[in-house]
């Protein structure tokens, strides 16, 4: 029997960056390597048990590590603040408020939602804002964009849901797009 350690998981991962780690047969990871797996939100494939594992689905409350909170009340919470932010940006885009209530309604019903990973920069969103004069019209949507952000980021610090993250680049996306005239 092997045993993985997180030393010998730090150095692999050091050495190269990976999304996921294959736990080879005769072999076990100890606590601490997969405290590391999960912290640093590494996939774990385990092929020493069965092959019917189902594929992973992008839902929220999939987390079974940190469930703080039952999974359909975690779908409300969520479901809610991006309704609300949908709400207060209607009148800026319409068309970006309307994505943004569909999948509130989506999370709320707990269908599956795949969103793709996004680069963008929170840093550039903030430099946008804090350059705005007073009298301009987008500044109230940063804010109620941050607002909502910050409510979200509170369930991702209790639930871990990389979910949230997807949605907060998104709403960051937008605002740095509409200020630019886009």
């Amino acid at each position: 029997m092997l045993f993985i350690t997180e030393d010998n998981l730090r150095y692999k991962y050091k050495k190269s960056p990976f999304d996921s780690y294959i736990i080879e047969k005769g072999s076990k990871l100890t606590p601490q390597a997969r405290q590391f797996l999960l912290d640093f939100r590494i996939d774990i494939v385990d092929k020493t048990k069965a092959k019917n594992t189902k594929t992973k689905q992008n839902k929220l409350g999939d987390n079974p590590i940190c469930k703080n909170l039952d999974e359909e009340k975690l779908d409300e919470e969520v479901s809610l603040i991006i309704k609300k932010i949908a709400f207060e940006l209607r009148d800026f885009d319409h068309k970006f408020a309307t994505y943004l209530n569909d999948l509130a309604i989506k999370i709320f019903k707990n269908e599956i939602i795949n969103l793709e990973k996004i680069d963008c920069k929170k840093s550039e969103a903030i430099d946008i804002y804090m350059n705005m004069n007073l009298d301009n019209p987008y500044l109230k949507s940063f804010i109620s964009i941050e607002e909502g952000i910050d409510k979200l980021n509170k369930i991702k610090e209790k639930n871990n849901e990389d979910f949230i993250d997807k949605i907060a680049l998104r709403l960051y996306i937008w605002f740095i797009n509409i200020s630019k005239g886009g």
